[in-house]
């Protein structure tokens, strides 16, 4: 229905958690509308929508990848022209006009993300070389970092070179 999408516009990556109770949330990253959408699902009604929000917006120039750590208490979203990873917290204050909760940077183009080690480790894609970066949290909790705490290469110059045409590509995406 209308109602329902009328919020999803170029979207791009998503994410999907299970909620119990044949409930699940879809995060959606609308990437050239800069922001993210948050849609419940109710799986035993054919994933009827039950509820769609804007939820993230503010400062996001082509968020294009989203992850959710183990217990669903934080959400990273790659703001892919900002060369910034955003991270928010997951609870009842996250709106479009807030501020991310902490930034990571030192990624050319962050794109796919993933939450490892219980959600202690944010490995991120970067589109722009050929390498993933790896972010630590802190034991106090998730903090700004101008830099990954290390950088693992994952492609060799060769295949790199091959879809690397602009600043933008080249690299590991999902």
């Amino acid at each position: 229905g209308k109602r329902e999408t009328e919020l999803i516009s170029t979207p791009g990556s998503l994410c999907v958690r299970d909620l119990g109770a044949d409930l699940h949330e879809l995060w959606v990253c609308n990437g050239f509308s800069h922001y993210v959408t948050h849609h419940l699902l109710d799986a035993a009604s054919g994933f009827a929508h039950l509820d769609a929000q804007l939820l993230m917006q503010k400062g996001l120039e082509v968020p294009d990848g989203i992850a959710l750590d183990a217990n669903g208490e934080w959400v990273a979203v790659s703001n892919h022209d900002r060369h910034a990873v955003a991270l928010y917290r997951n609870d009842e204050f996250l709106a479009p006009d807030q501020e991310p909760a902490a930034q990571f940077g030192g990624v050319q183009y962050p794109h796919g993300l993933c939450f490892v080690a219980g959600g202690r480790v944010l490995l991120v894609a970067d589109a722009g070389a050929p390498t993933v970066a790896v972010f630590y949290r802190a034991a106090p909790g998730w903090q700004d970092l101008p830099e990954p705490h290390r950088s693992i290469r994952v492609l060799d110059d060769a295949v790199f070179q091959q879809g690397h045409h602009n600043p933008r590509e080249g690299g590991p995406k999902g």
